[in-house]
């Protein structure tokens, strides 16, 4: 907030709101009551995203969509906000579709074991991902060879890799967002993010992190993922993402013009 409020020919008003939601965050676990205002203001903060990237210096629009990620994170710790903004029902599942979200999963998984990847994610988490990949691949092959009805264990199947890829994709895309803040900023400023005192090697590490959730992430927008069986290239993992199920990946859209 207070490297926003230094910028001039902005609109204000987002800045002073920032200034005023921030001050609202309570140090303690909040009540019902105040967990679910911070859970509106996190709603009004995501409104305010398409003005921010559009006016923003890049540096800072990229500040703000981490932010505005973390936040939303934080609130997903909360049960009663999880079920209060509970997504509806992706609806039914063919075979067909959750192979294609297995195969998503899948090409996700094998960009998680590049080799940036190693500061950015935990490595058990390829080996989950593929786990619900080959589990949801598995089931809909028993939907297609027989006739017992198990579409709902398909659409649970399907909404559990749905949220594992979508809750990796914005973690990824918080440290990429926090380093594209920061690759604008002077030594100094960056010096005084990480405390003026900070071991020069913890700031290197920092960047490193930085720089290799950017790689990782280009790596997700670009990658292509081949849907079935063609033998060319298919859609970006990403695009595909968005196009079916925009309720849950639309915020990719705000951050991939970060990243072009």
């Amino acid at each position: 907030m207070e490297a926003a409020g230094e910028e001039g020919n902005f609109d204000r008003r987002i800045v002073r709101r920032l200034g005023e939601i921030s001050g609202n965050i309570p140090s303690k676990r909040p009540n019902q009551t105040v967990l679910f205002r911070l859970g509106h203001e996190y709603d009004e903060l995501r409104g305010y995203s398409k003005t921010v990237a559009e006016s923003w210096p890049e540096p800072l629009a990229a500040r703000y969509a981490a932010i505005t990620l973390a936040f939303e994170r934080t609130l997903r710790r909360f049960p009663k906000w999880i079920d209060f903004t509970q997504e509806a029902s992706i609806g039914k599942v063919s075979a067909e579709e959750a192979q294609d979200i297995s195969k998503v999963a899948e090409a996700l998984s094998d960009v998680l074991r590049a080799p940036e990847s190693e500061a950015v994610v935990d490595p058990v988490l390829p080996k989950a991902i593929d786990g619900l990949s080959a589990e949801l691949a598995n089931a809909a092959r028993r939907a297609e060879a027989g006739p017992d009805p198990i579409e709902l264990v398909n659409e649970m199947l399907a909404r559990d890799t749905l949220e594992s890829v979508n809750n990796t994709l914005k973690r990824i895309a918080e440290g990429a967002l926090a380093a594209t803040s920061f690759a604008g900023k002077k030594a100094k400023s960056y010096a005084k993010e990480f405390g003026e005192g900070a071991d020069e090697q913890l700031r290197k590490e920092s960047r490193k992190a930085g720089e290799d959730a950017v790689k990782l992430l280009k790596r997700v927008v670009y990658g292509t993922v081949t849907l079935g069986g063609a033998s060319l290239s298919g859609p970006t993992l990403v695009s595909w993402l968005i196009v079916h199920y925009p309720q849950m990946y639309a915020w990719l859209e705000t951050v991939m013009p970060f990243f072009k």
